[in-house]
C-alpha cells in the first residue's frame, strides 16, 4: 500500500521552506483581508486524524496558491493559516521557485 501520510503536502514539494515561516496577508478580490466566517467554521471536509473541534486538535488550514508578484511575474506558495478569533493568521511555509 502506497497511501500518502495524513497531513502530507502533495507533490511537488516547495523548493524553499523559510524557517521560521514568513508572515503573510491574504486578500480577496477587493483588497479586503480574508477572515474566518461562520460558514467556513462549519465547512468540511475535516482531517480524519485530528480533533478539529478542539482547540488543541486544530492544526489550521494549508493551501497551495499561485500569486502575482509586484514585479509582474507569478510564483506558487504553500500557505498556512491559524484562526485567532475571526482573524486568520497566515504564514508562507514554502515557495515553489
Amino acid at each position: 500500500m502506497h497511501a500518502p501520510w495524513p497531513g502530507r503536502v502533495p507533490a511537488p514539494s516547495p523548493a524553499t521552506t523559510p524557517d521560521p515561516p514568513w508572515p503573510a496577508d491574504v486578500r480577496g478580490p477587493s483588497g479586503e483581508l480574508v477572515a474566518l466566517t461562520d460558514r467556513l467554521r462549519l465547512a468540511g471536509p475535516w482531517h480524519a486524524h485530528t480533533r478539529w473541534w478542539t482547540a488543541t486538535g486544530y492544526h489550521g488550514l494549508r493551501i497551495q496558491a499561485v500569486v502575482e508578484l509586484d514585479t509582474g511575474g507569478e510564483t506558487a506558495l504553500l500557505l498556512h493559516a491559524r484562526a485567532d478569533g475571526v482573524r486568520l493568521m497566515w504564514t508562507v511555509e514554502g515557495v515553489h521557485d
